[in-house]
């Protein structure tokens, strides 16, 4: 059952909503995979790339720390730097002072270094060894050297002064601008000259260096980070924003769609509780306006039923009621002495008596027709043979009427049929156009055949009916002239119980007509051909009239 305040759509939006957020997920995490999958190669490759290029920029900064004193006039070599490696390049000293920049003053520094360049405090460059003393047998000189010039003049300077101050005698061979040595003389000065050396290599390096700075890397764009912090943030908005689309989207599309549902759920309610003029209003031509559409045609034949049930069972009702009444009236007088119980009161009872009886076997004839329960004997069968025996049942009462019955056929047509049944539908359709065709009309009946159907066609020269009486002819106790009576119009049963035993023969049953020139109803069965040994006992009849 619904609860209270929410109707059964409820648990629909819920299954919407969870639908739809699983697809936005599955979505979401397909897209992610395949970016990580297509693109974590690249980004390999492209950190790789930087990390090289880094290195590079380090070593030349590094390089330049050495040949330099000073970073006074370094920005125009970071700048070639920056624009040969595609890299943003800032120097700064310990103390947060920038010394040169290739991107704009304002751009902001990221809040820790990628190194510090310290080539003072650092080891001695391999490419460029200080000059080294080495032991030598007593009175022959020990012998250093260096590549850079520049730094071999100040360490020479610095080292020759040591030794001076230290009392080793020394010697220095080589002209100035040139690569020069020291020689001492005696082996066991090496301690001192070593020290001497020591002491002098880093005087060398305090005034030929530059000071320690510190070295900040980014991207051309100006950020420092190849991969941006706020890509994380980005990727959860994204998600956050799909799911929320996702999300009113559905919301949006369910509410719409549960609209119609919810309408459709009143009125069906409102037909449950009676309400049969319940019906909802169809827009569009989607599977909602189809179902709209359905439930209102259902409706529809809903409310026809329940008015042809009800005016069925008063008109049963009215049926039965009368015969019953007369009667009960008959014997009522008969009792009171008021009527002798002669033989034209027994005559009238027995009338009145046969007419509830046909009434009652209608009704159980169209019951057994509604359950699917009507039992037929099928056998091959010429309707030429039955629309003779329902001639001559008939004869009498055209006589009385004054109405020519003629009987018209031109080959045999055999069906596999319920020949009483068939015999009953034809004698009820006979029984009508008699009914209403005046003295010296004609009803003819015509029988015909090809390869796949039988037809027999009973046409009169009555009154006609008019075009909005022709739906409801095979309605139960439907009547097309009002004014008649059970007595001069009959039950109304006769042609409803016609169409349902033609039907249950697979056949069908139409009627046309032209008010003032008469009606033709004609019954189709599917036909068999000549049945091979089926016995004639008449020869076709080619034309036969019984005239009053």
């Amino acid at each position: 059952r619904p609860t209270a305040g929410w109707p059964v759509p409820r648990s629909l939006l819920v299954r919407l909503l969870a639908v739809s957020l699983t697809v936005a997920g599955c979505a979401i995490a397909a897209t992610a995979w395949l970016t990580y999958r297509t693109t974590s190669d690249h980004l390999q490759n492209e950190v790789d790339r930087v990390l090289e290029t880094d290195a590079a920029i380090y070593q030349e900064l590094e390089d330049y720390a050495r040949r330099h004193p000073t970073w006074d006039s370094a920005g125009p070599f970071v700048s070639r730097l920056s624009n040969r490696t595609g890299r943003r390049i800032a120097l700064t000293t310990p103390g947060g002072t920038l010394i040169a920049d290739s991107a704009a003053p304002d751009a902001g520094l990221p809040p820790a270094p990628a190194a510090l360049i310290d080539v003072a405090s650092g080891p001695a460059d391999p490419q460029l060894p200080p000059a080294q003393p080495a032991p030598a047998p007593a009175g022959e000189p020990v012998q250093t050297s260096s590549r850079d010039l520049e730094f071999n003049g100040v360490l020479l300077d610095a080292l020759t002064a040591c030794l001076t101050r230290a009392g080793v005698p020394h010697r220095v061979r080589g002209l100035a601008g040139e690569l020069r040595t020291v020689e001492i003389g005696d082996p066991s000065d090496v301690d001192a000259y070593n020290d001497c050396e020591g002491q002098a290599l880093g005087e060398a390096r305090e005034r030929t260096t530059a000071d320690p700075a510190l070295l900040y890397l980014g991207t051309a764009a100006g950020r420092f980070d190849p991969v941006s912090a706020a890509v994380d943030g980005r990727t959860i908005a994204t998600i956050l924003v799909v799911a929320a689309l996702s999300l009113g989207v559905t919301v949006a599309a369910g509410l719409r769609l549960l609209r119609p549902v919810r309408a459709l759920t009143r009125a069906a309610r409102r037909m449950e509780s009676g309400d049969t003029s319940a019906r909802v209003t169809v827009k569009g031509t989607d599977e909602i306006a189809g179902l709209a559409s359905a439930f209102n045609a259902m409706a529809d034949a809903a409310e026809r039923t329940e008015r042809a049930r009800r005016a069925m069972v008063n008109d049963v009702a009215h049926e039965l009621r009368n015969p019953l009444a007369n009667i009960r009236g008959h014997l009522e007088a008969a009792q009171d002495g008021i009527l002798s119980l002669d033989g034209a009161l027994v005559e009238s009872l027995l009338e009145e008596a046969g007419i509830l009886e046909r009434i009652t076997a209608d009704l159980r004839d169209l019951a057994l027709a509604d359950a699917g329960r009507l039992q037929l004997h099928l056998e091959h069968v010429d309707l030429n043979d039955i629309a003779d025996q329902v001639l001559n049942a008939s004869r009498a009462r055209a006589n009385a009427s004054g109405v020519t019955l003629a009987l018209e056929s031109s080959s045999p047509a055999v069906v596999l049929a319920d020949p009483t049944r068939i015999r009953q539908a034809l004698g009820n359709l006979v029984d009508n156009a008699l009914r209403y065709t005046p003295p010296g009309g004609r009803v003819q009946i015509v029988v015909a055949s090809d390869e796949t159907r039988a037809s027999v066609t009973v046409v009169d020269t009555g009154t006609g009916i008019e075009p909005e009486d022709l739906p409801h002819l095979f309605d139960r106790f439907y009547r097309a002239d009002p004014s008649r009576s059970r007595h001069t119009g009959g039950s109304g049963l006769g042609l409803a119980i016609a169409k349902h035993l033609v039907e249950a023969h697979e056949g069908r049953i139409d009627a046309k007509s032209e008010v003032g020139r008469g009606s033709r109803f004609t019954i189709e069965l599917p036909g068999n051909g000549p049945a091979s040994g089926h016995p004639r006992h008449d020869p076709p009849v080619a034309a036969r009239t019984e005239a009053p």
